[in-house]
């Protein structure tokens, strides 16, 4: 009798644990690659994906955002989808990777920026999705912390894309030179409370580039140039080739991603930039001297993350290719020692060796 009261509250605590019972793949259009959507208990899938579509177009500045980037209502009317096994994802060696969208043309099948990301990280063996802007719109407070959960828990990698202007209000200050047509409040904040708790996850490498760089540095507490211009930067970095100097520091990532070279020439389309200094990072990359000085890339000093201020996968070339190579191997090995071991201590040096 005792024994049964105590597996009858096992069960009952388990199943009140909570509120979202499986992850779809959602497809807008039929050639889509899929985005992210948590269904909760006693929904279907349809309508799990007709309630996070509502609540998009009843959200002001999301649903301009929409518009302005000329996504129709009827481009989002889709409604296949396909259930995402965690387990698989969790149990198999590839490592997985979610790509933040943050623009609506990523709803979109032939919108070539997905498919700069899908490509080569599938070719080196990486499992990639795509997660929608702003799914916690749809949810309760609680069900968007335990979505938050889930997708920590899951995904070996979490990657921010290029994009557009981070809401300035998020590091504390009113806005001056960012682009106030691209400013979506709250899609930057659902990428700051996301990154901030797969950043305490400790499971995972998060990767960002350009926006995706930035959006992670005002989430570890840094501020950003709202126009590298306007404070005072006379090089170019907007749609341009350029050289960056990579750091001489034994643990820098992307020294070793480009065969230990000094310097690389790179693309940058780009007006906002980290402030060094407003964040506890390694910085692996910069170029310019004094007032030109930008930070171009960063790591985690556990390890578990690597961020680029330019554009890798834009670059079609050797040095490119080697870095989005190896982002994706160090992924598998970060995945790798973690399902041999609990350590996650020195995760670089290891990886080095």
């Amino acid at each position: 009798m005792f024994k049964g009261l105590i597996l009858f509250i096992v069960l009952l605590n388990a199943a009140m644990a909570g509120d979202i019972d499986a992850l779809i793949s959602w497809k807008p259009h039929p050639k889509h690659p899929g985005m992210v959507l948590p269904v909760l208990k006693g929904e279907s899938p349809e309508k799990a994906i007709k309630r996070y579509r509502d609540a998009l177009y009843r959200t002001k500045d999301l649903d301009a955002a929409r518009q302005r980037h000329k996504v129709t209502k009827e481009m989002l009317s889709g409604m296949k989808y396909e259930y995402i096994s965690i387990d698989g994802l969790k149990n198999s060696p590839r490592p997985s990777f979610l790509l933040m969208a943050n623009k609506f043309n990523d709803y979109q099948p032939k919108y070539y920026r997905i498919w700069d990301f899908i490509n080569p990280i599938s070719k080196y063996g990486g499992i990639t999705h795509i997660l929608p802007i702003s799914v916690d719109v749809s949810l309760s407070k609680n069900q968007a912390a335990e979505f938050r959960d889930l997708i920590a828990g899951t995904f070996d990698s979490l990657f921010g894309m290029g994009g557009e202007d981070v809401d300035p209000t998020l590091y504390n200050e009113k806005l001056t030179y960012a682009n106030a047509k691209e400013v979506v409040p709250t899609r930057d904040l659902s990428e700051v409370k996301l990154i901030k708790r797969y950043i305490q996850k400790k499971r995972g490498v998060y990767y960002g580039i350009c926006r995706g760089s930035q959006i992670c540095f005002v989430a570890k507490g840094g501020k950003l140039s709202q126009d590298i211009f306007k404070d005072g930067v006379t090089d170019e970095h907007l749609d341009v080739w350029h050289k960056v100097k990579i750091v001489k520091e034994d643990k820098n990532l992307m020294r070793a991603f480009v065969g230990g070279q000094d310097e690389v020439d790179i693309y940058s389309y780009h007006h906002q930039a980290v402030k060094a200094g407003t964040a506890d990072v390694m910085i692996n990359s910069e170029t310019g001297k004094g007032v030109n000085h930008v930070v171009e890339g960063y790591q985690f000093k556990n390890g578990l993350g690597l961020t680029f201020q330019f554009h890798p996968e834009m670059m079609h070339n050797k040095d490119g290719e080697d870095m989005m190579a190896g982002m994706v191997k160090y992924s598998a090995f970060v995945k790798e020692v973690r399902v041999l071991g609990p350590s996650c201590t020195n995760l670089v040096e290891r990886f080095l060796r």
